[in-house]
């Protein structure tokens, strides 16, 4: 994070982001587990690929369902797991869910919808 050619890469992306209006942060130094993760849930990243219609859905079994794999079984009567888990994930992503981080994801991780 000091080379100087690492650090002009990053102010070159910086300005870049922002033109676009959008927000470039850089970090370093976090655990394993939470790196990854976030490599995981930046493949859930794009509404246009989960089933938008069911973010309700998710959100409201989310209210009383404490982890993934419980929020797919309230919705398996009516949406397959494989329909459900992206919408789950890209809530994640987004923050509009809450999940820790620090352990690998899956159906047991808990969730929460954001405050």
């Amino acid at each position: 994070m000091r080379d100087p050619k690492v650090i002009a890469q990053f102010d070159w992306t910086r300005r870049v982001c922002s033109r676009r209006g959008w927000v470039y942060e850089t970090w370093s130094g976090a655990e394993q587990a939470v790196v990854e993760n976030v490599r995981f849930l930046a493949g859930y990243r794009r509404r246009e690929l989960v089933e938008a219609s069911l973010v309700p859905h998710v959100l409201e079994a989310a209210t009383c369902q404490p982890t993934i794999g419980a929020v797919e079984a309230a919705l398996a009567g009516q949406h397959p797991c494989e329909i459900v888990r992206p919408v789950v994930l890209h809530l994640v992503w987004s923050g509009r869910l809450v999940a820790d981080l620090r352990t690998p994801l899956n159906g047991a991780s808990r969730v929460r919808v954001a405050a």
